[in-house]
């Protein structure tokens, strides 16, 4: 009796281990949930690009997708666990610049902001293009390889800093009465050396005249007597 209850328990613990060892064995080959499958990554290309695949390579953490749009042949390179395309080029002898179309295809599909401007620069010696888009409300700029398409910055745009602005004739005159009670007389605008101001003159009740300048940029005043 109990030679059979130890067999039984040796056949259930075999049995057991053996399912370990299948499960082990298939392991490797079971495709992380959180990463794209080759079917997803073909439906991809096909949805944004368009096109023929000619050939798909898995290479570990990125798919390759060769595929043909219009007889000219590409190759994408895409992220496996995000989706993100990484690089693209046109395939050949020698890989040639991508166009201003294809780079904004580019920005688009990859979600990077919608396109303000796109323009080839030279920067360290290298041909790149400089794309302009805003995305959540922010002006970014964008640079891109011009031949791979791949992302090399992607920073928030320089904002210029506001252009001076010169006051009106009538927040020169409320400046000036400010200065001097009295009626104005005359005014007028100078620009001397990159020095604007307002010169206006001020008849007072006591019958006396003065001239009061007002800088037309930052609304500071002196006062001369005649």
């Amino acid at each position: 009796m109990k030679k059979k209850v130890i067999s039984s328990l040796g056949f259930i613990l075999l049995f057991f281990i053996m399912i370990i060892i299948v499960w082990l064995l298939l392991k490797p080959f079971v495709l992380p949930s959180d990463e794209l499958a080759e079917s997803e990554v073909k439906q991809i290309v096909e949805e944004r690009y368009g096109g023929v695949i000619q050939e798909t390579e898995n290479k570990g953490k990125e798919f390759i997708v060769s595929f043909d749009r219009a007889g000219q042949m590409y190759q994408l390179h895409i992220n496996r666990a995000s989706g993100e395309i990484e690089e693209m080029s046109r395939t050949g002898e020698e890989k040639q610049r991508l166009t201003e179309q294809e780079v904004k295809e580019l920005v688009q599909t990859a979600s990077l902001g919608e396109i303000d401007s796109v323009n080839l620069k030279e920067k360290s010696g290298e041909e790149v293009f400089v794309a302009q888009v805003v995305k959540d409300g922010e002006a970014r700029e964008i640079t891109l390889h011009a031949v791979t398409g791949k992302v090399l910055s992607n920073e928030l745009a320089n904002e210029q800093p506001p252009k001076n602005t010169i006051l009106t004739e009538e927040e020169a005159i409320e400046i000036a009465l400010q200065a001097v009670q009295g009626e104005v007389d005359d005014v007028d605008l100078e620009n001397e050396e990159d020095h604007v101001f307002y010169l206006i003159e001020i008849e007072t009740g006591d019958e006396k005249e003065a001239i009061v300048e007002v800088n037309a940029i930052t609304g500071e005043s002196t006062v001369t007597w005649d």
